[in-house]
């Protein structure tokens, strides 16, 4: 493709990534909960659980199958909760 052709941008990504996202979840019966105004604390977790999975895994690996991201993930995540020290404890 040149620059052209390419579609032009969407300047919705995210809302409209959202939006489909949110009707999935409201289709399965998910309920969305989003972080409390002025409660940034409540993502702390949540970023530092990203952070580790996306530099120790996704980073970290070379996958040549999805069964090899399932095996790779359920070894890592077992290590996460179990084996390694968390910071929280001290």
């Amino acid at each position: 493709m040149t620059a052209s052709t390419l579609p032009a941008p969407d300047h919705r990504g995210t809302e409209q990534i959202f939006g489909k996202a949110g009707a999935w979840c409201a289709e399965k019966g998910i309920e969305l909960r989003h972080i409390q105004p002025d409660k940034p604390n409540q993502n702390a977790f949540i970023e530092r659980f990203n952070r580790s999975y996306r530099n120790e895994v996704l980073n970290g690996w070379l996958f040549s199958s999805l069964d090899d991201v399932r095996e790779i993930a359920h070894q890592w995540i077992a290590s996460y909760n179990a084996e390694r020290p968390h910071n929280a404890l001290g």
